[in-house]
């Protein structure tokens, strides 16, 4: 903390390079940013963690809950403006039930943060326009204060991070369990209201980093974006192999997902109720929306074996009767057993994916 001033300390340093070409005048050049964890913590240090909820990059990764104390004074250098990469840094201290939200500022190098599109100006904007239209959206792309304080249509600019964590996923260094965090940690810090568009792959994705296709568990990512946010899809890259056509079977889990929510209209509008399931398998995403009493759940398996698990939910949801979910891709349902007081079993198919009113 600054000494005097009820602030935390921030630091997001500008560093710049002079690259020598032969014959040419030496040239200043915008080269990143470098930033520092604060060294400050909230209590015990063994009681902290860090979080991120901003894009995923394959150099400055962060997964949600990190140790504090893995991250004090490491320094990483970004390629571009830092709330596009830490914009927001939370730190949390799980035994005092404290958040510490840490943001960064700059000289306004980069215009879309405090020059033409300043979070100020910005808010007037959307102020003037629904005093007009009552519905209108202002959209964002990227991470940052007009992102997390202004706009209510929230567009994840992630371009290579899915790829990044299947990546991951397969070398066991991330889980579904992580990914739900992430999410939590986002729908968090949005504006009340703020509707989060998000998707797995997009134009640039191949450009910036690779594509490995259409596979179960990039499908299972798809899943949780389509019921948890707004699915943007993505029709295919005419430049770089797999299209989302290719394979019928592709094609046909896309349209499951769709017709799954339109006919539960929780999984559109419904309330976002991450934090009110639990799940003892990590490879499994687990989500309410909806009604307090019956409520729309999603089980979304991200493992290539059969797994059971045990799910919790509020013991005034379901009644506490046997329920069936169905299957998203079709077939046969699957019994969630009641084991009492808010507790059921139930075992899912590699990569199975099930969703239901309780």
């Amino acid at each position: 903390m600054l000494p005097v001033r009820n602030a935390v300390e921030r630091s997001a340093r500008l560093t710049r390079r002079k690259p020598r070409e032969e014959g040419k005048p030496a040239n200043e050049h915008f080269d990143g940013f470098r930033f520092q964890v604060p060294t400050v913590a909230l209590g015990d240090p063994k009681s902290c963690s860090i979080s991120v909820p901003g894009p995923f990059f394959v150099k400055t990764f962060v997964a949600p809950n990190t140790p504090y104390d893995s991250l004090r004074h490491k320094q990483i250098t970004f390629h571009s403006a830092p709330d596009a990469g830490f914009g927001l840094l939370l730190m949390n201290n799980t035994k005092a039930r404290t958040a510490l939200a840490s943001c960064m500022s700059t000289g306004g190098e980069v215009a879309y943060r405090s020059g033409s599109a300043a979070p100020e100006l910005m808010r007037a904007m959307l102020t003037a326009m629904r005093q007009k239209k009552p519905d209108a959206v202002l959209l964002s792309e990227v991470f940052g204060p007009v992102f997390y304080s202004v706009c209510n249509f929230a567009h994840d600019n992630q371009t290579e991070a899915i790829t990044l964590l299947l990546e991951k996923m397969a070398k066991g260094q991330y889980t579904a369990a992580d990914y739900k965090t992430h999410l939590m940690n986002v729908f968090a810090a949005l504006p009340v209201g703020a509707n989060r568009v998000f998707y797995a792959r997009n134009h640039d994705t191949d450009w910036f980093y690779h594509f490995d296709g259409y596979t179960p568990r990039f499908m299972a990512f798809e899943a949780v974006h389509a019921l948890f946010g707004i699915r943007e899809a993505f029709a295919g890259d005419p430049d770089h192999k797999y299209n989302p056509d290719d394979d019928p079977r592709t094609y046909a889990q896309y349209k499951s997902l769709f017709a799954l929510r339109k006919r539960t209209p929780a999984f559109v509008r419904g309330a976002m109720r991450l934090h009110d399931v639990t799940c003892t398998n990590r490879m499994v995403f687990s989500g309410l929306r909806g009604a307090s009493a019956n409520p729309s759940l999603a089980l979304i398996s991200f493992s290539d074996k059969p797994e059971t698990m045990r799910i919790m939910l509020p013991q005034a949801v379901g009644n506490g009767k046997v329920t069936t979910l169905q299957n998203i891709y079709g077939g046969e349902g699957v019994t969630l057993k009641s084991l009492g007081k808010g507790v059921y079993e139930v075992t899912l198919k590699p990569f199975g994916a099930v969703a239901g009113v309780l």
